[in-house]
């Protein structure tokens, strides 16, 4: 009986303990701040190092498709490759980035991945701009607008299809002109690391920015021969490259994810998370 009403007494008394520790916590605005940081940090963390792995791994394959089409690794090295780490303050404050991919032509794998990130991007914003305007259209009624001047019955929706595709396109074009002409990355770009110059390491303008989208039309029309022209030729650069005189480069310190690539190719990561991983 004594262990029993001992038994009850110490489970009281710590359910009310446990009770009165969690209200504190939750209660505790310090508490709550500390626990809001440490989530966001960790969330960051885990983020940051998904992009960075992923950018090691095209790597590597950018070197192995590169080994397979053009039977050398690493390509031609760009002339204007040390200008470019100077110019870069990204760049320029790591000590020994030379010993990395930085400033070389980017390789197939990195490219792709980028314009398959941007081609899901405008998908979904060209899907909403498209019903955003067909919403437009219906709360105007511009059918019934239009089939008052313009006979036949299908007529006035296959205007309201080519008003929706004509923005879509333009959409699509500006997001390409703005993205290379202003910083040389579109968020394929920036995510994976991958810049757009021109062929002097400069920054595009704008009218090479109209050249290159031109250009990557004249390369998808042509049953995509002109993206994957950009395997065979020594400084990588698809028909669009060459109409507009650009050049596409790594914009950060790009190494392999396998030690014995690294080796082979003399590079070595200069940041900790690539001196670590050569640990």
């Amino acid at each position: 009986r004594e262990e029993a009403r001992s038994r009850a007494v110490a489970e009281a008394s710590l359910g009310g303990l446990m009770q009165r520790s969690v209200s504190d916590l939750t209660q505790n605005e310090g508490v709550q701040v500390l626990v809001q940081q440490v989530v966001q940090s960790q969330s960051t963390g885990l983020v940051e190092e998904m992009i960075e792995e992923l950018r090691e791994r095209l790597v590597s394959l950018d070197v192995s498709v590169a080994r397979r089409t053009r039977r050398a690794a690493l390509g031609e090295v760009p002339p204007f490759r040390a200008v470019y780490l100077r110019r870069r303050p990204a760049l320029a404050v790591l000590p020994g980035v030379e010993r990395t991919l930085a400033g070389h032509y980017a390789g197939a794998a990195s490219r792709v991945v980028a314009m398959l990130v941007d081609l899901t991007l405008l998908m979904v914003a060209v899907s909403l701009a498209t019903t955003f305007i067909n919403a437009l259209l219906s709360l105007f009624n511009v059918d019934a607008l239009l089939g008052r001047f313009i006979a036949g019955d299908g007529l006035p929706a296959a205007v309201g299809a080519a008003v929706t595709g004509l923005t879509g396109t333009l959409f699509i074009v500006s997001y390409g002109i703005i993205g290379w002409s202003l910083n040389g990355q579109t968020l394929g770009g920036l995510l994976l690391g991958v810049r757009v110059v021109r062929s002097d390491g400069r920054r595009l303008s704008f009218g090479r920015a109209v050249l290159r989208m031109i250009g990557s039309y004249l390369a998808g029309l042509a049953l995509f021969v002109g993206f994957l022209w950009a395997l065979f030729d020594r400084r990588r650069q698809g028909w669009q490259d060459k109409l507009a005189g650009s050049v596409v480069v790594y914009d950060w310190p790009a190494v392999p994810d396998e030690t014995f690539l690294r080796e082979e190719l003399n590079v070595s990561g200069v940041l900790p998370w690539q001196q670590r991983g050569e640990l």
